[in-house]
């Protein structure tokens, strides 16, 4: 699976996200939470890059362990994106769909 250049996922761990590594390792992925809980600071010097995103794919796994403030939800939005649709995945979670405003 291939996703546009304009597009990006983005997960509330350190690392890459293993299902995505073992199943799509080519998809542009983004490990926001450097460290656990997030801090604004370390989560935003992350999402630099979707800043020339059209579309962000938030997986929302394990978030409230990661990021039990939601920052990195407040800084996609923060940084010119609408959340547009959840998709809710049994044994995955959800997976917050953000367009560009």
């Amino acid at each position: 699976m291939a996703l546009p250049r304009a597009e990006r996922i983005v997960t509330g761990a350190s690392g890459n996200f293993a299902p995505i590594v073992w199943y799509a390792p080519n998809l542009p992925t983004i490990a926001a939470v450097p460290f656990f809980p997030a801090k604004p600071s370390e989560v935003a010097s992350r999402l630099t890059s979707i800043s020339i995103s059209n579309k962000v794919f938030l997986l929302d796994y394990l978030g409230d362990l990661t990021d039990p403030m939601r920052v990195t939800d407040t800084l996609i939005h923060e940084m010119g994106f609408s959340e547009v649709k959840v998709h809710d995945f049994s044994g995955v979670g959800f997976i917050r769909e953000y367009q560009k405003k």
